[in-house]
């Protein structure tokens, strides 16, 4: 009984949700699963390269700022024994730009991965973008807050684990205590169907996009 009544609240969310999105063909940038996990319940088309991976904080903010020149770059094979997933590696194409590091870690080789990324790279749309990034405060410095300031585009927000009330663009949720998984931001609340995710209202925030 319990079981049918999750799904019947999960249900009717996912209803809710796709019924009040108004923008279409969006691209999401993220820094882990969330695009993933946002076109799925919207039931959208993946227009993105960032589905099943995750970079770091830095990392991230760099290839976001120049998310056009990163797309076309050759993505390379990048060896780490302490992985049990493939990595890879966009290789810069002059010395003025740092190497990105990716983390294909729902991938099961390095080939699949990369076909996907190209692929999803080509789907790009430039001219509806929103950049979303969780920020994990115990593992990065808080300087890559006020770096993603700089990433140009105007629909942007970091869902950070505790409040920084003077920096812009954030927005703290409220699933996270000391020493909780990091991937609690996916899970789905029993109580409401509804995954911790939707405590920021990202629907919203894609109808807005370059508003």
């Amino acid at each position: 009984m319990k079981e049918k009544i999750r799904k019947l609240k999960r249900n009717l969310h996912i209803k809710k949700i796709r019924k009040k999105l108004k923008n279409e063909n969006f691209t999401i940038i993220t820094n882990n699963c969330m695009a993933g996990f946002i076109y799925h319940d919207l039931g959208c088309k993946f227009l993105t390269p960032t589905i099943n991976l995750f970079m770091g904080t830095e990392d991230f903010v760099v290839f976001a700022k120049e998310l056009k020149y990163y797309a076309e770059c050759d993505l390379v094979e990048y060896k780490d024994d302490t992985k049990n997933f493939p990595v890879g590696k966009l290789q810069a194409k002059d010395k003025e730009h740092k190497d990105i590091i990716i983390n294909f870690n729902h991938y099961d080789n390095f080939q699949h991965a990369k076909e996907k990324w190209q692929t999803r790279c080509r789907r790009i749309n430039y001219s509806n973008i929103c950049v979303m990034m969780e920020f994990y405060d115990d593992v990065y410095d808080e300087k890559s807050l006020q770096d993603f300031q700089e990433i140009p585009y105007k629909s942007k927000i970091i869902l950070t684990h505790k409040p920084y009330p003077n920096i812009k663009n954030t927005f703290a949720v409220s699933c996270y205590e000391n020493n909780m998984p990091r991937a609690k931001l996916f899970e789905i609340n029993e109580k409401t169907g509804k995954r911790y995710l939707d405590e920021f209202d990202y629907i919203k925030f894609i109808n807005q996009i370059n508003m």
